[in-house]
């Protein structure tokens, strides 16, 4: 049995977004959630280091004018 377009876009939905898909999402995030995987990462933390290096970088610049 070929599917047409309509019939091609409403599996593609279901397996995205249907109940079964969420709560297949759910389930593999509980899992990684307790094994702790990937360690927490906080863009905040990130952004903090980036502002750093910058400052940083601009204070050698000007004390080598």
């Amino acid at each position: 049995m070929a599917l047409d377009v309509s019939d091609k876009l409403n599996y593609q939905i279901e397996q995205s977004i249907g109940p079964l898909a969420l709560l297949g999402d759910a389930l593999y995030a509980g899992i990684l959630q307790e094994a702790d995987t990937p360690a927490r990462f906080d863009i905040l933390d990130l952004v903090q280091r980036e502002e750093s290096r910058d400052s940083d970088h601009h204070a050698r610049s000007e004390g080598a004018c």
